[in-house]
């Protein structure tokens, strides 16, 4: 098993010195990592991607699909699921927070697919909607960390 974090959101295989004292692999270091983290880190880049894909497919369908609500809807989730995967993949202990941004925007860009899925039985919609819901149950579990973290520093 690898090390504890030196420093505060320092990766484990980071020394003190913070040079890169590495005798596992990256590899060996990706299967070190948590359940919860690898699965938060599979969904975020999922979800980005979905969204990235299904906003130009909206933009191309016009209509109800490029309403101005649902495009930002959409643009949001992409975003927050980038920004929180770079939080995560580089080991910040901000990554907590992040998520909870994420699960948020997440949230309302699977209501908008599905509000949309519905009126048009739309299979693309149907798919984003179901793969921002997945991202957002472990970016939700992921953001309970933070809370659980502040928790433990104020009951010191």
């Amino acid at each position: 098993m690898l090390a504890e974090s030196n420093e505060i959101g320092d990766p484990p295989w980071r020394s003190a010195t913070g040079t890169d004292s590495r005798t596992a692999s990256l590899k060996e270091y990706k299967m070190e990592r948590d359940t919860l983290l690898q699965s938060c880190i599979d969904n975020c880049t999922v979800c980005h991607a979905t969204c990235t894909t299904t906003l130009q497919y909206s933009i191309e369908k016009a209509g109800r699909y490029a309403e101005a609500i649902h495009l930002r809807r959409l643009q949001d989730c992409a975003e927050t699921c980038a920004t929180g995967l770079d939080f995560m993949l580089r080991g910040s202990d901000l990554h907590p927070y992040t998520c909870g941004v994420c699960a948020e925007a997440c949230d309302r860009c699977a209501q908008s697919c599905e509000q949309i899925a519905s009126a048009t039985n739309d299979p693309v919609l149907k798919d984003c909607a179901e793969t921002c819901k997945r991202c957002a149950q472990t970016c939700h579990e992921m953001s309970k960390r933070a809370d659980k973290a502040a928790h433990a520093k104020t009951a010191h």
